[in-house]
C-alpha cells in the first residue's frame, strides 16, 4: 500500500529538508578543500623548480678601423763616378771568382788514374826465418810465449809448421820446444812426434839432444797421440807392446816395469 507525501506528518518533511542541505554543503566543503589542496600543490611545485640564471650579455666590442698602410719613403739612388767604379770592380771580381771556380780542375784521385801502383805492403818473414839471428831455442820461445798470450785460442797446427821448418833448418833445440809445448796441451801430432823421438824402432838421436831412446815416454806419448784420434799412434803403440814383451821375455828390468801399464 502506498503512502502520498501529502500525508506525511510536517515534522518529517522538514527534518527531510535539513538532512539535503547539510548534505549539499558537506559536498561543497569537500569540493572547496579540494580544489584550495590542488593550489598550494601547484604553488609549491613552481617554488621548488629552479629559476635559471640570466647570463649576462658579452658587449660588443667596436672594430677598429683599419690604419692605412704606411709606405717608408725609399731614397733614390743617386750614381756618381766613384760608385759606378765601385760597383764595375764588384762585378769583375765575382765573374773572376766564378770562372776560377768551374775552370780550377780537382785533385786526381789514385781510383780515377788506372796508371797509378799502390805499393802492396811488405810481408812480415816469420819468427822462423827470423831465427838464424836468434840464439838457439830463444825463437821457439818467443813463438810459445805469443801462442800463450792468445788465451785459449792456440794455432797448434801453425805452431806445427814452425816446428818442422826449425827442423829442417837443424834447429833442433826450437824444433823439440814446440813440439814438447803442443803435446803437452793437447796436440796429438805434436805428442806422436815426441813418441817418435824416444821410440827404439824409430830413434836417431838426431840433434844430439836425447841421448838414447826411452821407452816409458814413447809409451807416454803415444798413448796420449792415440787418445786424440790419430790410428797411426794406435798401430805403433801395439809395435811397442810387443817389442816391450819381448824385451821383458829376456829378462830386461825397464821392460818389465813398461809392461805392466798394458795391464
Amino acid at each position: 500500500m502506498t503512502t502520498d507525501s501529502s500525508q506525511l506528518p510536517n515534522d518529517f518533511i522538514k527534518d527531510e529538508k535539513k538532512k539535503g542541505n547539510g548534505r549539499i554543503r558537506i559536498v561543497l566543503l569537500l569540493v572547496a578543500a579540494i580544489a584550495t589542496g590542488y593550489w598550494v600543490y601547484r604553488g609549491q611545485e613552481e617554488v621548488r623548480q629552479p629559476i635559471p640564471p640570466v647570463r649576462p650579455t658579452q658587449p660588443v666590442q667596436p672594430t677598429q678601423p683599419a690604419q692605412p698602410e704606411i709606405r717608408s719613403e725609399i731614397a733614390p739612388i743617386v750614381r756618381t763616378p766613384e760608385t759606378e767604379a765601385g760597383t764595375d770592380t764588384e762585378e769583375k771580381a765575382k765573374a773572376v771568382t766564378e770562372t776560377t771556380a768551374v775552370e780550377t780542375p780537382l785533385p786526381s784521385t789514385e781510383a780515377d788514374n788506372p796508371a797509378t801502383v799502390i805499393p802492396l805492403p811488405t810481408p812480415t818473414p816469420s819468427v822462423a826465418t827470423q831465427a838464424e839471428n836468434l840464439p838457439e831455442g830463444e825463437a821457439a820461445r818467443v813463438l810459445i810465449r805469443a801462442a800463450r798470450a792468445t788465451g785459449d785460442a792456440i794455432d797448434f797446427a801453425n805452431l806445427y809448421q814452425q816446428a818442422e821448418q826449425f827442423q829442417q833448418q837443424e834447429r833442433h833445440t826450437d824444433a823439440f820446444l814446440l813440439y814438447f809445448f803442443s803435446a803437452r796441451e793437447g796436440h796429438d801430432r805434436s805428442a806422436l812426434k815426441l813418441a817418435e823421438m824416444n821410440d827404439p824402432a824409430h830413434f836417431t838421436g838426431e840433434g844430439g839432444l836425447l841421448e838414447s831412446a826411452d821407452p816409458m815416454q814413447a809409451y807416454k806419448w803415444y798413448k796420449l797421440a792415440a787418445e786424440g784420434g790419430l790410428n797411426e799412434a794406435r798401430v805403433r803403440l801395439a809395435l811397442l807392446r810387443k817389442a816391450t814383451e819381448t824385451a821383458a821375455a829376456a829378462g830386461d828390468p825397464k821392460a818389465q816395469r813398461l809392461l805392466l801399464n798394458w795391464k
